[in-house]
């Protein structure tokens, strides 16, 4: 597996994915996803890069299985469970994961719908899938982002590079499809403040919980928590 990852084309991309990685640090922490979502063991953490979210969860006690495409970063992680497979083709069973983790990936992938088909498929019934993407709901997006990242000091990535700008409305939309949604939290209104000062974090979280009385401010979010379930599994 390892071995044909490295034959494709995809290989240059996904190194300049892990250069990314390690200069940026991501926009929520693991504390947060614990709070968020109540986890199940056993766990996928499908994209875990480095492994900062599985690293976290084992040391909290779940039984934990990293799934990502560089294999450098596998190493990196120092991780004992991992697999290095692409998210559009899990090489697991059907319904053996209670909880997968897809954090900051379906942006990233040329098939995003394959991965969602792939995700409903190796959850266990009574599990659930938890879904962090980056959202830009602001008209103009294609000019806000870059305007964002510039303010945030965020390198740019190249275009063909972040394959997808969703709305929440389009990831609501995509994960539908193939799931039901039963919880969304809406955060990152204060992205750049965050990039440059701690108490960024706690202004995010009051927005976040105002978000949840007046939705109208998800229109400022920049960044989605999604909680599913597979259709008819419980």
């Amino acid at each position: 597996m390892m071995e044909d990852i490295k034959n494709t084309s995809d290989y240059d991309f996904f190194a300049k994915i892990n250069q990314y990685i390690v200069e940026h640090s991501a926009s929520h922490s693991t504390e947060e996803l614990i709070r968020f979502f109540n986890f199940l063991s056993p766990i996928l953490d499908l994209g875990m890069g480095s492994g900062r979210h599985a690293n976290y969860l084992k040391d909290e006690g779940f039984e934990v299985v990293g799934l990502d495409i560089s294999w450098e970063l596998l190493k990196k992680s120092q991780f004992n469970k991992v697999v290095c497979a692409r998210g559009e083709r899990l090489p697991f069973r059907d319904k053996v994961f209670k909880s997968v983790l897809c954090s900051e990936v379906l942006d990233h992938l040329l098939d995003p719908e394959s991965c969602l088909e792939e995700v409903s498929r190796v959850l266990a019934d009574g599990g659930f899938a938890c879904f962090t993407l980056p959202c830009c709901n602001l008209p103009f997006k294609k000019i806000w982002v870059p305007l964002y990242r510039k303010l945030a000091r965020i390198k740019p990535w190249p275009k063909e590079e972040y394959r997808h700008v969703f709305s929440s409305r389009e990831l609501l939309k995509l994960l539908n499809a193939h799931f039901e949604i039963e919880e969304v939290f809406y955060k990152d209104f204060t992205s750049i403040l965050k990039w440059r000062y701690g108490w960024g974090y706690a202004l995010d979280r009051f927005f976040s919980r105002v978000c949840q009385k007046f939705p109208f401010f998800k229109f400022f979010a920049g960044s989605i928590l999604i909680k599913v379930r597979p259709r008819y599994s419980y």
